[in-house]
């Protein structure tokens, strides 16, 4: 099996947003520079978060490696299908020649051909290669030709170079994929540093920077949501402002216990992140967005609330630093 991807972002939008976002900050950091200077936000700062921002950009996007990883494993799979055609063949030839019982035909045969792997692939092979050459003169005469077994030898020897290349092509994949995640997040800590600081200045004194700093809608605001679920029924209350730690505060105020969790649509299979909150009128569970399954980068954002028992419940929920 295998396991969850432990990483969790320090934002929860897309990288196409935060590089977004990150363009309309600088030029509003730039305008107030004058303002924020007092509060230690310097030139500096703002060509860091640019600078920053070049590295994102400059590393290559998700779909240029899935491509390469992808088309590598249908050159694999290709070859590896001509290679299982053309050692099935020679098999033949020698079940022709030889009695299904003798040892010149055993020593052809290799167990689950068309189950093996690759890299099993072209491991076993090179004896097909060996007793064809060995027996050659038995075999010639039932259809056997030195084509046949160079034509082995040399899909033997792409596949292993294949092979390879897929494997280096999805550790490269890895690597890339870290150091996007890293430079993203790299990225949002300096802008959020900034915008904070901002945000702490004007919203006191000017809503409207103080909106245009905020990285979220209804940020530092808190939204209730109250409700009932039927008897094996589930609900999707709607959320506003939602990052990946927003706070949420769960409560079922009635009935026996639900299970909230993030999925992709309405009505979902509870997730591994679902959380059961029983039955209590006065104790609220706390949690967060993201320990609730909630990423805005794979579209994990719709709240689920399931109700598995035989009676109604009712729940009440928090939402909000």
């Amino acid at each position: 099996m295998r396991k969850k991807d432990p990483y969790k972002a320090h934002f929860s939008f897309s990288y196409d947003e935060l590089i977004s976002k990150s363009i309309k900050r600088e030029a509003y950091l730039r305008r107030d520079l004058a303002d924020l200077s007092d509060r230690g936000i310097t030139l500096a700062q703002i060509n860091d978060m640019v600078a920053l921002r070049e590295v994102l950009e400059a590393i290559p996007a998700n779909k240029t490696d899935n491509d390469a990883v992808s088309l590598a494993i249908t050159s694999r799979n290709e070859t590896a299908t001509a290679l299982t055609t053309a050692v099935r063949t020679v098999i033949s030839i020698a079940e022709t020649t030889f009695d299904e019982k003798s040892a010149e035909y055993k020593s052809f045969l290799i167990k689950a051909l068309s189950k093996l792997t690759p890299s099993e692939l072209y491991t076993q092979s090179p004896k097909i290669v060996t007793n064809g050459n060995k027996y050659f003169g038995e075999m010639e005469p039932n259809g056997l030709t030195a084509i046949m077994l160079t034509n082995i030898t040399s899909l033997t020897n792409n596949l292993t170079i294949q092979v390879s290349d897929v494997v280096s092509l999805e550790g490269d994949r890895i690597i890339t994929t870290g150091e996007r995640r890293t430079a993203a997040d790299n990225l949002f800590d300096s802008m959020s540093g900034m915008c904070q600081t901002a945000v702490g200045l004007y919203e006191n004194i000017n809503k409207t920077k103080a909106r245009e700093y905020a990285l979220y809608k209804n940020e530092g605001k808190i939204v209730m949501r109250k409700g009932i679920v039927k008897a094996s029924k589930s609900s999707s209350p709607k959320t506003m402002g939602i990052k990946a730690t927003t706070k949420f505060k769960l409560k079922t105020n009635t009935g026996t216990s639900l299970q909230y969790f993030f999925a992709l649509t309405k009505g979902a299979v509870p997730t591994a992140s679902a959380i059961t909150v029983a039955f209590n009128k006065k104790v609220f569970t706390t949690t967060t967005a993201a320990k609730l399954g909630y990423s805005k980068a794979t579209g994990m954002i719709v709240l689920n609330i399931l109700n598995e028992n035989d009676d109604e419940a009712g729940f009440v929920v928090r939402m909000g630093v």
